[in-house]
């Protein structure tokens, strides 16, 4: 008996030193680990085997009964399920502090697929008879102490073609089992697992007006916050992805949880996508796409904003007012409708073609644009740089940013591929109502070329009855330069637009309702009105026909010296006797018959003629020196087509075509003075003042030029319309060219 004993002793003592004889790892149908073995703490003798079971439960996410991925996936897969080959990672303590299974793996079988619950047993030797436990999934091998580092991913590639919709949101799940309480080894514990992230959808539909936008596809989308007074500058205070860690023994629901601490984050998180369905203006086939976001405490005044890219460049743009935070294990649904209000091009507002050369480019939204190095008749531009010489505002402060126009740092001079490219607006599709000189320059600093770039809501075509003309005319329905044609409730200064001195291509401020100062009201308008970059200068320069150096007053002078106004200094006898600012009258700049390469006027629209059947037309029944209270005193009827100044108005004049008035209105924005001298009344004429400037108190003259020069009156004079208090002049009379007028475009025909 005794030797029984040694022996058994012995052999006891052999299996503690080998930790083979107790201690048995139970599989329970699943594979042998292959990690490397764990060496376990000493067991005493009295230790026992103990079988456990764990009911992994995956979360509910509050409000949500389905988590479908979207249905560019051509198998949609619930996210929140249980898949084959999900990994869980499990920590289990006893209630003695004792370390029972340190991250220990777990790889679900298939019979877990497509399962909220699911039921695992395993078996542990313990003399202990309650344990605690922790877990978390996807399972990781880089946990120590219960620290678990992992990657939230900036860029979640959602494309159906490379089969990555499931792994974009699976591999960015992480899910964490709160500490459950002590249980019996040989019952049931409970994993309830919750998401330590949010979760963003966003569904994009399209508007049924927005027909321009059929067939598109999602490409991408792009999120951050931000503050709704800086919509373009994401937020640093808030860690949408990036690098994190986790004190996995302290989960979403237990006291002290604050998240996820980033150790490495990134303030913005993008979707790719490839394939899928097209955008529709149903809810049903439209595509989604998920994000998986770290949980945020929002401010007040922060925006989560949104970009939808499509696969034609459209960019879908939305500012979405958030709830006080995002919280982990949420979904928050938004719905994004495309359309032309909230989408821009990312491509160009612009296209680059000969035809479309302008001196005058109209953009009525913000975006990229592009406008081609050539003159409107085909001729190759070539120069170093551009730049914006300068800039004017709605309402007519002077006091902005340029950048609320268009941004300088985006100016892209290509002369290789013939353009010059520029973003007005944010890429919010936000942009301010204003005008932009930009101007090609050499290599020597000197301007070779300038643009308008008119930055407005797309004016209207008005059409006007030519009095048995076929077909009809159309004109703008403001003048060019004006940012509204609301000439009722907007600022006069909006409203009457630039000026310009016959046969010039570039514009100069007009007026902007308040009474001049005679005498010394040259260009302060447009100091006082316009942003100038500090190389740009308005300045003034006279042209003497009598001078032997005609080195000033020509076309070439005008173009490299655009904010040169250059009157006539030439004494002259009557306000409208001939005169020019060309050293030697030029016929050709504007022209009845095309559109000339310095025509003020936007692509597609040009300077009116008087003799094409346009601005004659339009007053051919109203007799010379008559106004509309002219006709009524004596009895008489008024003509069917006629231009009246509606209660004696000192702003505008409208137009009436059968005795209804049409909507658009003509402004009394005055006109700049060509000559410098004394007229026949002994007058002192200043060159480049502004004059008769329609106020609130004071009557205005509205001066509108046409392309023609006029026969009779010889050189240096074209024909105009005049309007003035209760009159409008006869289409015959003219204008001095080196006056500066308004220019109101004439639709071409196609």
């Amino acid at each position: 008996m005794k030797k029984i004993f040694i022996l058994l002793s012995i052999f006891l003592s052999l299996c503690v030193l080998t930790n083979s004889c107790i201690y048995e790892k139970v599989t329970d149908g699943f594979e042998e680990e292959t990690d490397p073995p764990v060496v376990p703490p000493v067991i005493p003798p009295e230790a026992t085997k103990k079988n456990y079971y764990l009911d992994f439960v995956t979360g509910e996410i509050e409000g949500v009964d389905t988590y479908a991925v979207p249905e560019i996936d051509d198998s949609p897969i619930p996210i929140m399920w249980w898949r084959a080959s999900d990994e869980i990672g499990v920590f289990m303590k006893g209630d003695d502090g004792t370390e029972l299974s340190s991250n220990k793996k777990y790889e679900l079988p298939s019979a877990a697929a497509g399962k909220r619950v699911f039921t695992l047993k395993d078996s542990v030797t313990t003399s202990l008879q309650q344990a605690l436990c922790y877990g978390y999934t996807p399972y990781k091998t880089s946990v120590s102490d219960f620290i678990l580092s992992n990657t939230l991913n900036s860029v979640q590639d959602q494309s159906v073609d490379s089969k990555k919709m499931d792994a974009a949101l699976n591999d960015n799940v992480l899910m964490i089992a709160p500490a459950s309480p002590y249980f019996k080894l040989s019952q049931t514990g409970t994993l309830q697992f919750e998401n330590v992230f949010a979760f963003l959808r966003f569904q994009v539909t399209q508007s049924s007006s927005f027909a321009s936008f059929n067939f598109q596809k999602i490409t991408g989308v792009k999120l951050y916050v931000a503050n709704e007074n800086e919509p373009e500058i994401p937020s640093d205070d808030y860690a949408l992805a990036g690098d994190y860690r986790i004190d996995v023994s302290k989960a979403p629901s237990m006291p002290g949880y604050t998240g996820p601490e980033f150790t490495s984050g990134v303030n913005s998180i993008t979707a790719t996508v490839t394939g899928g369905n097209n955008i529709s203006t149903s809810t049903v086939s439209s595509p989604y796409v998920w994000f998986v976001v770290n949980p945020l405490e929002i401010k007040p005044n922060e925006r989560l904003f949104s970009f939808v890219k499509t696969t034609s460049g459209f960019v879908i743009m939305s500012a979405h007012v958030l709830p006080s935070s995002l919280k982990a294990n949420n979904v928050y649904t938004f719905n994004i409708e495309a359309r032309e209000s909230n989408t821009v091009s990312d491509q160009v507002v612009v296209y680059y073609s000969d035809q479309e050369a302008s001196n005058c480019y109209i953009i009525p939204r913000a975006g990229v644009c592009q406008i081609p190095l050539k003159t409107i008749t085909g001729a190759d531009l070539r120069g170093d740089t551009v730049e914006w010489l300068w800039a004017s505002k709605e309402g007519g402060s002077k006091n902005f940013d340029i950048k609320e126009l268009i941004d300088p740092a985006s100016l892209d001079y290509n002369e290789a591929e013939g353009y010059v490219r520029f973003r007005v607006g944010t890429n919010l599709g936000k942009y301010t109502k204003g005008n932009v000189i930009l101007a090609l320059k050499d290599a020597s600093n000197e301007i070779v070329w300038t643009w308008h770039i008119w930055i407005t809501d797309q004016p209207e075509d008005v059409e006007y009855d030519k009095s048995g003309g076929n077909p009809n005319i159309k004109f703008l329905d403001r003048n060019i330069g004006a940012l509204s044609a609301d000439t009722l409730s907007s600022p006069a200064i909006d409203t009457y637009g630039f000026v310009y001195q016959w046969g010039r291509k570039d514009p100069f401020i007009g007026g902007n309702g308040v009474i001049p100062d005679e005498g010394s009201y040259k260009l302060s308008v447009a100091n006082e009105h316009t942003k100038l970059n500090p190389k740009g200068t308005w300045g003034v320069g006279v042209k003497e026909w009598d001078q032997a150096d005609r080195s000033t007053g020509t076309i070439e002078e005008s173009v490299k010296y655009p904010m040169r106004f250059i009157y006539n200094g030439t004494p002259l006898f009557k306000d409208d006797d001939p005169a020019d600012w060309l050293s030697v009258s030029q016929s050709g700049l504007w022209s009845d018959e095309r559109k000339t390469d310095y025509d003020p006027c936007p692509s597609g629209y040009k300077v009116p003629g008087m003799h094409a059947l346009e601005l004659d037309k339009l007053s051919v029944l109203y007799r010379p020196w008559q106004s509309y209270d002219d006709y009524v005193k004596t009895g008489g009827f008024p003509p069917a087509i006629w231009f009246y100044n509606a209660g004696n108005s000192n702003r505008y004049w409208e137009y009436y075509n059968d005795n209804t008035k049409v909507s658009t209105m003509w402004p009394t924005a005055g006109m700049r003075q060509g000559r410098d001298g004394r007229n026949e009344k002994g007058d002192v004429v200043i060159g480049a003042q502004l004059k008769y400037s329609g106020t609130d108190r004071s009557i205005g003259k509205g001066y509108y030029w046409t392309s023609t020069p006029h026969e009779i009156a010889g050189p240096g004079a074209s024909y105009r319309i005049e309007m003035y208090n209760t009159r409008l002049y006869s289409p015959d009379t003219y204008g001095p060219n080196a006056d500066a007028y308004s220019v109101r475009c004439v639709k071409i025909d196609e």
